[in-house]
């Protein structure tokens, strides 16, 4: 889907504060002032940080001139306070987003997002990650609209699991960022997107006809299997020029006689259209010719199919390595990596551009997860951001991942360089 304009937006900023937050909290402070610049009237901008206490520095406000005055100003007296009590400040610009209408808040957004600022380990508060994915869930059940979540996290010290589990709850995205200079330019990348919403709570119907069997459906997003015919996916939101795919597997019974315009699978996809305020609705399907014989000549594999294929292996094998990495065990987790590597290269699309890239990727992976202290310093939170890019096809500029990258997102990074050239 492409947009020709865009829906307001309700963002609540969570900048932890802490003590080693000291050489980074200028650049954060940059980066958000750049975003207040980007809002327009009808778009409203809370902010919340955090040590070992949670303050509320102002509430939901529209950014419009006089909100974007006191926004500007509050953001210069930011000061660098004690621990880190992620859960609390997260948990309480959740709650900023759940109460907007018991508030009083005009023109409550379709669009709603927090976004977590840390660069240390969460040591107070909800400090498991099993804990905060719980409370995070338990909020976003009474949110009405849908709320995401993007988590930043500086240098080697965040927990690079915690903070992608948070991010996969609110269906979000995780930025692991390793050096300070990216600060901006990820946090662009994040905007670019969030600004270029078309589509909310988007649900794929997929069904085959009586006699065929829907086997599995290959995607991330949370499905609903109703039957042996008849699967539901779920996708949240979608940004302009955004494209997802779900790889479906299909049994489909022999046939005594040719059969032409066979059906094999319809499938229903209804959205909310976040540009126009109104429900959307399209439908399509797939038909194939059979035969009552096998062809004496294969047909070649689709390049399209091979590719999401290739997408998923990768993805796949990131995450066993990363689960392998947490077990110590880093000869499975290279051997792992290794695999994917092979199949995608001696795959039919090997060649392609994307898949050289997806190969790029498991190649670094390997010595990523070599031993203890190249995975916990850089294989941990650089897979991890890589295992939720390629689940949900969605790019995170951290590492560098341009594939899934839109004009949005460019725009808004050149946006930036631009605004820093004239300030």
């Amino acid at each position: 889907m492409q947009r020709t304009s865009r829906a307001s937006i309700d963002i609540v900023a969570v900048i932890d504060r802490s003590e080693s937050m000291v050489d980074r909290m200028d650049l954060v402070k940059d980066t958000i002032q750049f975003m207040i610049k980007q809002l327009k009237p009808g778009d409203h901008l809370g902010l919340i940080v955090y040590d070992q206490s949670v303050d509320v520095v102002f509430p939901l406000l529209e950014m419009d001139t006089q909100g974007k005055h006191r926004a500007l100003l509050e953001m210069k007296n930011l000061k660098i306070g004690g621990q880190t009590n992620t859960s609390a400040g997260l948990l309480q610009a959740l709650e900023l987003i759940r109460k907007r209408k018991k508030d009083g808040q005009e023109g409550v957004n379709d669009v709603s997002t927090v976004l977590l600022f840390t660069d240390g380990l969460a040591n107070l508060g909800l400090t498991k990650t099993a804990q905060i994915k719980k409370a995070v869930s338990g909020v976003l059940s009474q949110i009405d609209e849908v709320c995401s979540i993007f988590t930043f996290g500086y240098g080697k010290e965040p927990d690079p699991e915690y903070l992608k589990e948070i991010a996969t709850e609110g269906n979000g995205m995780y930025y692991h960022i390793d050096k300070p200079e990216a600060i901006p330019l990820a946090f662009s990348d994040c905007l670019g997107g969030l600004l270029s919403v078309v589509a909310q709570q988007i649900v794929v119907s997929i069904e085959v006809p009586k006699g065929v069997l829907l086997v599995d459906t290959k995607t991330s997003f949370k499905k609903t299997i109703l039957s042996e015919t008849l699967t539901k996916v779920m996708i949240d939101d979608l940004y302009s020029e955004e494209e997802k795919d779900i790889l479906c597997t299909l049994d489909i019974p022999a046939v005594q006689s040719a059969v032409e315009n066979f059906s094999v699978i319809d499938v229903d996809v209804t959205y909310t259209n976040v540009i126009h305020n109104k429900q959307g609705y399209d439908r399509t399907g797939a038909i194939i010719n059979r035969t009552s014989s096998p062809s004496p000549c294969p047909k070649p594999v689709n390049p399209a199919i091979d590719r999401q294929m290739n997408r998923l292996i990768c993805a796949d094998a990131m995450q066993q390595a990363l689960d392998a990495g947490q077990r110590l065990d880093f000869n499975t987790a290279t051997r792992i990596l290794s695999t994917a590597e092979h199949t995608i290269l001696t795959s039919p699309t090997a060649d392609d551009s994307y898949c050289v890239g997806l190969v790029r990727q498991l190649q670094q992976g390997k010595s990523e997860v070599s031993n203890q202290l190249q995975f916990q310093t850089t294989g941990q939170p650089s897979l991890s951001s890589r295992v939720q890019s390629h689940y949900q096809q969605r790019g995170t500029y951290s590492f560098g991942i341009t594939t899934y990258s839109t004009s949005a997102k460019s725009r808004m990074t050149e946006g930036y360089q631009q605004y820093k050239t004239n300030t």
